[in-house]
């Protein structure tokens, strides 16, 4: 890579953002590894913030390249970019992320407690992540090249095999049960706590490189089971589709007969589909999403409770209340001082 070239690399792969993250940032730092990423050439028409919080990028001595996360997604969005080979380990600690690597659709769930996931990309990959409006995620991403980790994989014979299996093997997300070690390191790649730059650094580096060696260790020890990564079915794939479509357009007037007739399909192939992908009807997931936006509104916005139910949908304040309180466990006015 020419020098000017790799200057910029190292600009993109070295930043820290907090607040208000643009989109024109999340471009930059999911900056293609191939030079055939899709979304090379595409600049945003308007830079609006798709996230709050706390994001840093960093690539250290050791090719670890280290993503932690403190956010909360304020737009839905859909972010994509080519992924060069590698090795990635993922500990969330609070939140989902949920998208696509090629034809295979990924699922990485904290919410019930602290995850952990490793997976190996062996060739160049489309990645894809679906963001959600009032979703908040904590999470560390630490990648590793294939190179680096074969260095250390040559020097012990008797788990080469079994690694380089993984590594260049089909796709394959495993799961692994972080230890508390772990999440606490996590934690302190998320939210680092000491002033100096130099001191942060090694500190940085040297919890990424702990974090790497557990998740290694457990595919090593079997410790790790698959997870639910698996290429759509014909019905899933429709499924996903017809929730894209709900999430970009909550805000009008949805009905079966639009969603069915913009995407072009019957109405009951249409209901079928997604409600054996998600266990609930079209318009229940419509009625449920416009219910989160509303409350979104409230707790962001400040917006009174009679104007929340007009946002969802409702004509009245006290069935928009009934509809809130058996979706969500309380009241609007918990949320409200109206």
């Amino acid at each position: 890579m020419p020098s000017s070239e790799t200057a910029d690399y190292i600009k993109r792969k070295n930043l820290t953002y907090e607040n208000q993250i643009k989109e024109t940032t999340l471009l930059q730092m999911a900056a293609p590894t191939t030079a055939t990423s899709p979304r090379q050439d595409k600049t945003p028409i308007n830079d609006r913030t798709i996230l709050k919080g706390n994001i840093s990028n960093n690539r250290y001595s050791s090719s670890l390249q280290v993503h932690a996360t403190d956010t909360i997604e304020v737009h839905n969005h859909h972010a994509e970019a080519m992924v060069g080979p590698s090795l990635k380990i993922c500990l969330i600690t609070h939140g989902r992320i949920e998208g696509t690597l090629g034809d295979a659709s990924y699922c990485l769930d904290a919410n019930n407690g602290p995850k952990g996931y490793i997976w190996a990309l062996s060739q160049p990959t489309l990645w894809t992540r679906q963001m959600r409006k009032g979703t908040k995620v904590s999470k560390v991403i630490i990648s590793a090249d294939f190179n680096w980790i074969e260095t250390y994989i040559d020097q012990d014979i008797e788990s080469s095999s079994r690694i380089q299996e993984f590594l260049h093997g089909k796709l394959d997300i495993r799961k692994w049960k972080p230890s508390k070690r772990a999440i606490a390191l996590a934690g302190k790649l998320i939210t680092p706590q000491t002033s100096s730059p130099i001191i942060k650094k090694l500190q940085a580096e040297s919890h990424a490189l702990e974090i790497l060696a557990e998740a290694l260790k457990s595919i090593l020890s079997s410790q790790s089971i698959s997870s639910d990564v698996k290429e759509d079915t014909p019905q899933e794939h429709k499924a996903r589709i017809v929730r894209e479509y709900i999430e970009d357009n909550v805000h009008e007037g949805l009905n079966l007969d639009t969603i069915s007739t913009v995407l072009a399909m019957s109405k009951s192939s249409l209901q079928k589909s997604f409600k054996i992908a998600y266990g609930m009807t079209v318009m229940d997931y419509v009625r449920e999403r416009r219910l989160v936006t509303a409350r979104d509104a409230i707790e962001q916005d400040n917006i009174t409770i009679s104007q929340a139910a007009f946002l969802a949908g409702y004509n009245s304040a006290a069935n928009f209340s009934t509809a809130f309180k058996r979706v969500f466990g309380f009241s609007p006015s918990d949320l409200t001082t109206e």
